[in-house]
């Protein structure tokens, strides 16, 4: 696609954030777990690990949000 536009392209640097607890974090959040705290980590481990949405019985996207 660039090779297409030639000189008729500008190029930026995507600097996606996420505002979380009075700071910034960087997007996707998922990356960048190591940047919370101990207490926020865990829990973000924890409901991976054990979640119950593999028990439900979801029929749509509806019901899942």
């Amino acid at each position: 696609m660039t090779d297409l536009l030639g000189k008729n392209i500008n190029k930026l640097r995507r600097s996606n954030k996420i505002f979380y607890k009075g700071r910034f974090i960087k997007y996707p959040f998922e990356n960048e777990l190591s940047a919370l705290s101990k207490k926020d980590k865990e829990h973000c481990l924890n409901t991976f690990l054990y979640n119950t949405y593999e028990k439900n019985k979801l029929n749509n996207m509806f019901h899942f949000f």
